[in-house]
C-alpha cells in the first residue's frame, strides 16, 4: 500500500490559527476605520437598528426548536452574548432563570429594555465581558454568533465548560453572517476583506484542546434582510466604514443594485446567502 504523507491539517495549530484570522481581520478593518467610525462600543449607533431587525425573527428559530429538547423547566441558563436579547422571552418561558451576559452598553440597554417591558422577572442581564463574568454555575450554556469576535477562544470555552453543570451549545455559521459584504469591500477598498474563523474552525479548535463534541447542521437562524434602502445603506456603511465624503449614497445603492436582491415587498437582501449553521454542542460525563 503507497504511504500518504500526513497532511498538514494534521500538524495545525487550530488556537494559533484562530488567532491568526482574528488579527488579519481586526487589523485590515482597523487600518481603514476612520475617526468616525472609531468607538469604544462598536455597537453605539447601531443597537436600536439591530433589535428591530432581532424582533424581526420569529421565535422559536431553528436553534430554539434544536436546543429545546435539553432543557428541562428547572433549568438556569446562561445567554453569553445576549446583544439586544432576541431569545430571552422566548427563554424565560422555557427555563427557571436566565441570566443574559453581553459586554457592549449600548447592546445592554436594549435588552435591559425588552426585558422590563415583557416583565421578566427571572431574566437577569449581566453588564460584563465573558469570560469575566462573575457568575454561579448553571444548568445550560449558550453562545450564537459570538465567537467570531472572540481572540481568546481557549479562555471563552474553558470558562464555558465550567461555568455548565450539563450542556454547552455554541451556534456558528462556516462563514460570518456578514461575509456577504466581500464583493462591496473589493469594490470600494481595493481589496479582498479577511475572513473570521467559524464553525469549522471552532470545531477543530475543541478537538485540539481534548474536547469531544458534536455538531449538528441546522438551518441558519435568520437571515439578513433590510426593511429599505435607507436601512441596507446605514448598515453597509457601518460595516464597510464608509463616510459619504468618501463615497456618495448614489455610488453605494449603485453597488447595492449589483449585489443585493429586492423582494415583493421592497426589502432588501444579501445574494447567495449561506443557508446551513452549525451547532458545536457537548454535555458533561
Amino acid at each position: 500500500m503507497k504511504h500518504i504523507p500526513p497532511s498538514t491539517f494534521y500538524h495545525q495549530d487550530w488556537v494559533a490559527l484562530w488567532q491568526t484570522m482574528y488579527d488579519q481581520e481586526r487589523e485590515q478593518a482597523e487600518r481603514i476605520t476612520s475617526v468616525e467610525f472609531t468607538s469604544s462600543d462598536c455597537w453605539s449607533g447601531q443597537s436600536l437598528r439591530f433589535a428591530k431587525a432581532a424582533q424581526r425573527v420569529a421565535q422559536p428559530d431553528h436553534f430554539m426548536r434544536f436546543l429545546v429538547p435539553h432543557l428541562r423547566a428547572t433549568d438556569t441558563l446562561i445567554d453569553i452574548g445576549a446583544g439586544t436579547g432576541r431569545y430571552e422571552l422566548f427563554l424565560a418561558q422555557a427555563v427557571e432563570h436566565v441570566y443574559a451576559v453581553e459586554p457592549s452598553t449600548s447592546m445592554c440597554k436594549q435588552l435591559v429594555s425588552q426585558v422590563t417591558a415583557a416583565q421578566l422577572d427571572n431574566v437577569t442581564v449581566l453588564d460584563s465581558s465573558w469570560p469575566d463574568t462573575d457568575i454561579a454555575t448553571c444548568d445550560i450554556s449558550i453562545a450564537v454568533n459570538v465567537l467570531y469576535g472572540v481572540r481568546e477562544i481557549e479562555a471563552f470555552i474553558r470558562q464555558m465548560h465550567a461555568k455548565t453543570r450539563r450542556s454547552c451549545f455554541i451556534v456558528l455559521g462556516f462563514q460570518h453572517p456578514a461575509s456577504f459584504i466581500g464583493p462591496f469591500w473589493e469594490q470600494f477598498h481595493g481589496e479582498p476583506r479577511y475572513p473570521l474563523p467559524g464553525a469549522l474552525e471552532c470545531f477543530n479548535v475543541l478537538y485540539q484542546m481534548g474536547m469531544l463534541v458534536n455538531l449538528t447542521v441546522i438551518p441558519r437562524t435568520s437571515r439578513f434582510r433590510f426593511e429599505h434602502e435607507q436601512e441596507a445603506l446605514a448598515d453597509l456603511r457601518w460595516r464597510l466604514r464608509l463616510s459619504k465624503a468618501q463615497v456618495s449614497d448614489t455610488v453605494l445603492l449603485d453597488a447595492m443594485a449589483k449585489y443585493l436582491d429586492r423582494d415583493e415587498h421592497g426589502h432588501l437582501s444579501p445574494r447567495n446567502q449561506r443557508q446551513h449553521v452549525a451547532v458545536i454542542w457537548w454535555t458533561h460525563n
